[in-house]
């Protein structure tokens, strides 16, 4: 491609060419100019990838519309959120930083992705991403990233905040920042003794949000000057990646061994014993197991 482009634009640096031909030819010339200038920046551009992950539960795909059984109830979410940053992939020599190519190089938070749902407004379960420097031929072989939100813009004002910080209900207070993992789950029928019929009951919620803890300012609409005691952001790695292969997150794994009847929820504090053992369970306070790609 790139021969022929520069083939098609030698042809308007001789002297020649404009003493052997008249007005509208070499107009014609211009316009065929231009569009070589376009073919060739068109060349030059990499193309942009898609990044993919699936909520899952038993193994099976979990969705607004799904339900799914625990501690004798039938359960369905009402949402399930994340933000992810330092999204890097390993090639054969080296890792490779990846941003966002929705918004291009414009949008200050082009690092940061929220991925995931509100039941009842439109899903976001994959990611377009690029690097330039990444070769189209490169072989991938590990992805990393981390669940939650720079510390420099964490306890930034969301309204001003450009894409995909800009959604409130992802927000604590200034003091705290952002909900960096947000899943609110929603019941109203219970499993008689049999385990053969659903019951009609009240409704019960259940919710976990994840963001830093122990965060020191003059007041909760100020935010603080340091990083937080306890910031609760998880590392994610996986090897043997596979770019046409959904990144799965099991929301079994993370709700294993929690009654989710008996305990209403976590607000990530870390004198809360349900809280530990979720913070536990997400990669906090240890190696993640929520987060990864089972090889089919």
């Amino acid at each position: 491609m790139t021969f022929e482009v520069n083939a098609c634009i030698s042809s308007f640096k001789t002297p020649d060419f404009y003493k052997q031909n008249d007005l509208m030819t070499i107009l014609r010339y211009i316009i065929l100019y231009l569009v070589c200038l376009t073919l060739f920046s068109c060349s030059e551009e990499k193309q942009p990838f898609v990044i993919k992950f699936s909520p899952t539960i038993d193994r099976a795909e979990l969705n607004c519309n799904q339900s799914f059984s625990k501690n004798n109830r039938h359960w369905q979410l009402s949402q399930l959120q994340f933000y992810i940053y330092d999204l890097k992939i390993k090639g054969s020599s080296r890792w490779f930083r990846l941003t966002n190519a929705k918004d291009g190089n414009q949008n200050a938070n082009a690092d940061i992705f929220l991925i995931g749902e509100v039941c009842g407004q439109e899903a976001n379960w994959q990611i377009l991403v690029k690097n330039e420097d990444l070769p189209e031929t490169e072989e991938l072989d590990e992805i990393e990233f981390k669940v939650g939100v720079p510390f420099d813009r964490n306890h930034l004002n969301p309204i001003t905040q450009p894409y995909p910080l800009n959604q409130p209900d992802m927000f604590w207070t200034w003091q705290m920042g952002y909900k960096f993992f947000r899943i609110e789950l929603k019941s109203k029928q219970t499993i008689d003794s049999d385990e053969k019929n659903l019951i009609e009951d009240t409704n019960h919620f259940w919710m976990f949000h994840l963001g830093s803890t122990g965060c020191q300012s003059p007041s909760p609409v100020r935010a603080p000057g340091k990083e937080c005691k306890h910031p609760n952001q998880v590392q994610v790695q996986l090897q043997n990646f596979n770019i046409n292969q959904a990144i799965t997150l099991d929301i079994g794994q993370l709700i294993d061994d929690i009654n989710i009847v008996d305990y209403p929820g976590c607000q990530s504090s870390p004198d809360d014993p349900l809280c530990e053992q979720l913070l536990n369970n997400v990669g906090v306070n240890g190696k993640q197991q929520v987060f990864m790609q089972v090889s089919r």
